[in-house]
């Protein structure tokens, strides 16, 4: 499963947080959260396993309006083109 490219978690809400696992996905390119549900109703923070993904090109976390604030990890993404953040 390390090959897939994009993960697409759009409105989902079956699940607290991201899948336990998900630091094996190290191909991803693109991962979709918007309207994450359980982000938009409880987190207030970006979980760690984001920051793993070096080949990460698109983060889209609009939509999710209990986020505080992004971390200073963010630069970690150096592969980062496009970050959508909009409510």
């Amino acid at each position: 499963m390390n090959t897939l490219l994009e993960l697409d978690l759009e409105g989902f809400s079956n699940q607290e947080i991201l899948p336990q696992n998900m630091h094996y996905l190290t191909s991803l390119r693109i991962v979709n959260l918007k309207r994450y549900t359980s982000w938009s109703s409880n987190l207030t923070s970006l979980p760690s396993k984001l920051w793993d993904f070096k080949f990460l090109t698109r983060l889209n976390i609009s939509r999710c309006l209990n986020l505080i604030s992004l971390p200073k990890k963010l630069d970690n993404l150096t592969s980062l083109t496009d970050l959508d953040i909009n409510e």
